[in-house]
């Protein structure tokens, strides 16, 4: 959206905020940067569940926090309900840090990321691409053994697999 679009709606608190840059607005979040309040064509670029939280809560970053704190309340009565009797709390103190948040981080930011960079390159794109880079960590965790799994050998047949999932996801995107 333009400053002028911007200016022309000054009772729209979407609008100003787009003109802010940025820092601190719902760039990334405001349908109207497509053409205008009610343009709904950014849409179809990402996943309407989380545009939509990230449009109601004016930032990606509080649509993020959504997202975690319904999938922490969902996964928490799932382990009620099937691991109750199963878990073991006090396994937590013997756990290196990194596997205690790691995956939450890691997890966090990917949530945050794919928010940002829907609108900018498409579901697709983005989907092919998340999907690409998983591939090629995971060759090289298994290469290595990390976070206590067992090694397993580079091939050919692997490594070439994920160059076609990466040459695949690369064509999803510039053709």
């Amino acid at each position: 959206m333009s400053a002028k679009i911007a200016a022309d709606a000054p009772d729209d608190r979407r609008a100003q905020r787009q003109v802010q840059g940025i820092r601190g607005n719902v760039r990334y979040c405001n349908v109207a940067d497509a053409g205008g309040p009610g343009d709904r064509r950014h849409d179809r670029d990402a996943s309407s569940d989380q545009r939509g939280a990230c449009r109601a809560l004016g930032h990606p970053l509080s649509a993020a926090l959504w997202s975690f704190c319904v999938g922490t309340v969902a996964l928490a009565v799932v382990v009620l309900l099937f691991a109750r009797g199963s878990t073991d709390l006090g396994a937590l103190r013997s756990m290196p840090l990194y596997m205690l948040i790691g995956g939450g981080l890691l997890g966090a930011v990917y949530v945050l990321v794919n928010l940002v960079v829907a609108p900018k390159i498409g579901i697709a794109a983005l989907m092919a691409l998340s999907i690409a880079g998983q591939l090629a960590a995971a060759l090289l965790l298994d290469r290595f053994g990390l976070f206590d799994l067992a090694q397993r050998e580079l091939s050919v047949g692997r490594v070439s697999g994920v160059v076609l999932v990466l040459v695949g996801a690369l064509m999803v995107r510039m053709l």
